[in-house]
């Protein structure tokens, strides 16, 4: 999602997140941080897991599902679950790119652009363009969107550029 708000480059912002009461992928509560309870822990679990490994690659013979961002490019690297809070200076949410807020995180700006904010989910499709860049190109309705199409509840975010230190 775009924002609007044009972050300059090497200033610090501060960016928290609060979810709704139905904050949930699917069945699964969730929190601006990603799944939660055992069930929701084990499914991410589940899902991340390589090749064999993956008990839900046998869903879509030939296909292993992946989350948008695994993990960020910060040191050290942050894990992103289902739902957790991400932002991106312009639309390239590749994994040097993204940076996984959560509920909270303070960062230097790594570019002059504008601050995109997303809540982790699989891609739904390809090769399109602006916002709708994630939907399923091959379906119609809501079943082109089966990235989001299944959540509910919503996030409240705060994004605050700190002054800078002396």
């Amino acid at each position: 999602m775009d924002t609007g708000i044009q972050l300059k480059e090497g200033r610090t912002y501060r960016i928290s997140a609060q979810e709704s009461p139905d904050y949930r992928d699917s069945v699964f509560s969730c929190t601006a941080d990603g799944s939660k309870g055992v069930l929701g822990r084990f499914f991410d679990w589940g899902v991340r897991s390589p090749g064999r490994l993956n008990p839900f690659r046998y869903l879509s013979p030939g296909k292993t599902k992946h989350l948008r961002v695994l993990c960020d490019g910060s040191v050290p690297c942050r894990r992103a679950s289902f739902l957790t809070l991400i932002a991106t200076a312009g639309m390239d949410d590749s994994q040097p790119n993204a940076l996984v807020i959560g509920k909270g995180r303070e960062f230097k700006a790594p570019s002059s652009k504008v601050l995109y904010l997303f809540c982790n989910d699989w891609p739904g499709g390809v090769y399109t363009e602006g916002e709708n860049r994630f939907r399923n190109p091959r379906r119609k309705g809501k079943k082109a969107l089966p990235t989001y199409g299944n959540n509910h509840g919503h996030l409240i975010v705060t994004v605050t550029e700190l002054p800078r230190s002396r």
